[in-house]
């Protein structure tokens, strides 16, 4: 008996890998965005959306990567403001926000408290 094939019944099979859940990881904590990890692997940004909704684990590898991303742009910052490091400052601080308000952490969504921890809009 045939294994059914996976992906779009009516499309083209699916590109998916379990596999590139941990290289989006891998790949974000660098640095790189999601749609850099499309470009990487040859699929278009919407594909990763797809894939999102469509396997929970991929979704997770999403949710992890962006905070990993964050981290190392914040990391970036921390550094240049500590000892000088490499880097303009204002394109790694726009960087930060950038990527801060990706993930649902804007001031304009929300209210971050002075310890930095979100906290309910008064």
């Amino acid at each position: 008996m045939a294994t059914p094939p996976t992906g779009n019944p009516e499309g083209r099979p699916t590109k998916y890998q379990p596999r590139y859940c941990q290289e989006l990881i891998d790949d974000m904590a660098q640095g790189y965005s999601l749609g850099a990890f499309a470009g990487k692997i040859g699929v278009a940004r919407a594909t990763l959306a797809n894939w999102a909704s469509e396997h929970p684990e991929f979704l997770a590898a999403v949710g992890t990567g962006k905070a990993k991303r964050l981290r190392q742009w914040e990391t970036a910052l921390i550094d240049n403001a500590m000892t000088g490091g490499a880097g303009n400052p204002g394109s790694i601080q726009f960087g930060v926000k950038m990527q801060a308000e990706r993930i649902g952490l804007s001031r304009k969504k929300s209210c971050i408290g002075s310890n930095g921890l979100q906290r309910a809009a008064q």
